[in-house]
């Protein structure tokens, strides 16, 4: 279909054996999957839910989202709120900090733009630290989100 909440049927975030989601927005073949998968669901208000998170570990996220950030602090060691607005998104006011990262490597994220361009970057670094998570920046300027960034080849 054309527009919200079609645009994210899919928009969800597998962290461990948790899954944040919508209920409202999300596709019924992913509850299905959360079911046959034995994931515990964690119900946000955010439709843009894998889109708002930064996974930095299996216990720790960054997201830009109240609600998902309320939900997280109950299943998650880590989490780390940071304000709206310094994500570009070529067409709308701002981007979402999920849609300009994602792992690279088991202790590693790579970000579409200088994390320095973040008004709270010192925050996120000091935050990747904490949690021994290093990061590459994939180009130079903003930080923009591209819808994220998922590795095609992992090498083991």
């Amino acid at each position: 279909g054309k527009g919200y909440p079609y645009y994210v049927r899919l928009n969800c975030k597998i962290i461990g054996k948790n899954i944040f989601l919508n209920k409202k927005t999300i596709a019924k073949d992913i509850l299905e999957y959360t079911e046959s998968n034995n994931l515990n669901v964690i119900n946000v208000n955010q439709g843009y839910t894998g889109c708002s998170i930064c996974v930095v570990n299996e216990s720790a996220i960054i997201t830009d989202d109240e609600s998902i950030f309320t939900a997280a602090q109950n299943f998650l060691n880590d989490v780390l709120l940071i304000s709206k607005g310094s994500i570009r998104l070529n067409g709308y006011n701002y981007g979402f900090i999920g849609g300009c990262c994602g792992k690279i490597d088991k202790d590693k994220i790579a970000f579409n733009g200088e994390i320095s361009s973040h008004s709270e970057c010192n925050k996120i670094i000091d935050f990747l630290n904490r949690n021994n998570v290093k990061f590459v920046e994939l180009c130079k300027g903003r930080l923009t989100d591209i819808g994220g960034i998922l590795p095609i080849y992992e090498y083991i």
